[in-house]
């Protein structure tokens, strides 16, 4: 029997995650490889291109929470203490952050080239009370491979300044 007929996806993706924030830690090399088996055991995630660096430091960490492939909304969780420069860097929030819980509709777009990735449901949770622990926030996005990629992409190369 195959270990993804037994394990339920949502911990294999949380032990991936995990795996990938502690192996970049550790090393500088890339994770190409990891992704590439993890993509073959899922057929589903095949096409998928995910960037596997940390968000602006050491603390903050994204994920596809979700899971891979096609699906109507995807949900994308920041989390860390930069969430909340993210969140307002992608989400153009200009003012102050929505109130914890909250689902606003906002433009996502690439904080660098300020090109619109898409549209989709924004939230703010505050730490502690979060699923995490820690401050954290969350895109609800289209589900279609394009769309997944490019916001983890955005996320990927978003820097502190």
């Amino acid at each position: 029997m195959k270990i993804l007929e037994i394990v339920p996806y949502s911990v294999l993706y949380l032990l991936f995650s995990v795996y990938i924030y502690i192996s970049h830690f550790s090393s500088t090399q890339s994770l190409d490889n990891c992704i590439n088996v993890f993509s073959r055991a899922s057929p589903s995630a095949r096409g998928l291109c995910i960037p596997t660096r940390a968000v602006c430091d050491a603390e903050t960490i994204f994920a596809l929470s979700s899971g891979h492939g096609r699906c109507g909304v995807a949900v994308v969780r920041v989390s860390g203490p930069a969430s909340s420069m993210v969140l307002r860097n992608m989400a153009g929030l200009t003012q102050a952050l929505p109130p914890p819980r909250t689902a606003l509709l906002r433009r996502i777009t690439d904080p660098q080239s300020k090109e619109l990735l898409d549209r989709g449901l924004v939230l703010w949770f505050k730490g502690p009370h979060s699923f995490t622990g820690e401050d954290s926030a969350e895109f609800h996005i289209h589900g279609g491979p394009a769309v997944i990629t490019a916001v983890l992409q955005a996320l990927g190369k978003h820097t502190v300044i």
